[in-house]
């Protein structure tokens, strides 16, 4: 159950990443656009760090049983 919603907050996170390229993408000024960049790669960043306690997690239950 853990492990599901640890994987559901990183697709959303990864989603929001998403969302700041297309904005970014639509923008003309190279501030607006650098901070929805650094904005998009902090989201995946956070995104993995998510992942990867889903995955310690997932281990971890699987060593448990």
């Amino acid at each position: 159950m853990w492990v599901s919603a640890l994987l559901d907050h990183s697709e959303s996170l990864r989603a929001q990443a998403l969302r700041c390229r297309a904005l970014a993408a639509g923008l003309k000024t190279q501030d607006e656009i650098q901070l929805l960049m650094q904005m998009a790669d902090e989201y995946e960043a956070e995104a993995a760090n998510w992942e990867a306690r889903a995955l310690s997690r997932s281990s971890s239950d699987s060593t448990e049983g």
